[in-house]
């Protein structure tokens, strides 16, 4: 391995000490300039220390769907952290999390289930550790131990919203649509606030022809999040399936104006276009 070098965070934290010790130092001498330059100066190197250090601890602790190469730095600094056997206890279990987090973001779920596991091993009441094993083992197609993570999660938190669409998502992909509504219905019921959600419900109503309730929670979600073209392209086939091809080719053509390479809303385009020929 190459020479190790300080990490940003280690930088910033270095300064943060230095700037509060002199900070202190201009105070007890210039204790009647306290607004003097030095003070300042220091007060906003300081500043900009705590910026610095706490937008690097964001960054890493951002969701694993960031840019490809961004994730595999993740998962290099992570390993590194690891082979330290200084390393021990909650800071172990964290950078096994991590990690896991990561390797969801390069679709490597089988390594991520396993940093999950030996990161529950070591603080095993870790709530987002069981959601996010949870979502590994859905994409690893385990439904019924991708269930019960949500349900430890559940709980242990009844409130968490996540957990209850996760575990919809699982009962939905398992055929137990009925199921999902609920679960899905818990979770606006926690936080109406999220778009997703309401598409989700959408989605599992459309499956089962619930087509007013569809376009009901389509509506919604569009109302919350108007970017997004999944969710105008669902509409468009809720509001085909109900005979309003012209509303329909609205959306579609909104869904494709959001991504032009949308297939599916071309397609579905065309079909109402087709049908408003008929």
């Amino acid at each position: 391995m190459g020479q190790s070098k300080l990490k940003l965070s280690e930088v910033a934290a270095i300064v943060l000490i230095l700037s509060l010790a002199l900070s202190i130092v201009c105070v007890v001498t210039h204790f009647f300039y306290a607004f003097s330059f030095p003070w300042v100066a220091w007060c906003v190197l300081g500043c900009g220390a705590i910026v610095t250090f706490w937008s690097e601890m964001i960054v890493v602790r951002d969701p694993s769907d960031g840019p490809p190469q961004k994730v595999q730095d993740r998962i290099l600094n992570c390993s590194e952290a690891l082979m330290d056997e200084k390393i021990v206890g909650i800071e172990r279990a964290w950078a096994l999390y991590e990690r896991g987090r990561a390797f969801i973001g390069v679709k490597d779920d089988q390594a991520a289930v396993a940093d999950f596991t030996d990161s529950m091993k070591l603080n095993p009441t870790a709530v987002p550790v069981y959601n996010d094993r949870g979502v590994a083992l859905r994409h690893l197609g385990k439904f019924e131990e991708a269930i019960a993570d949500f349900d430890a999660v559940i709980e242990k938190e009844p409130d968490h919203a996540a957990a209850h669409a996760n575990r919809g998502v699982v009962y939905d992909q398992s055929g137990r649509t009925s199921q999902a509504i609920g679960d899905v219905s818990k979770a606006i019921e926690i936080a109406p606030e999220v778009a997703s959600y309401w598409q989700e419900r959408g989605s599992y109503r459309t499956r089962l022809k619930n087509w007013n309730g569809a376009l009901s929670d389509f509506n919604k979600s569009i109302e919350l999040d108007a970017s997004n073209a999944q969710t105008f392209n669902k509409r468009g086939y809720c509001r085909l399936k109900r005979g309003d091809a012209e509303l329909a080719l609205k959306d579609f053509n909104e869904a494709i104006r959001l991504n032009p390479d949308y297939e599916l809303a071309k397609k579905g385009r065309d079909e109402a276009e087709a049908a408003l020929k008929n």
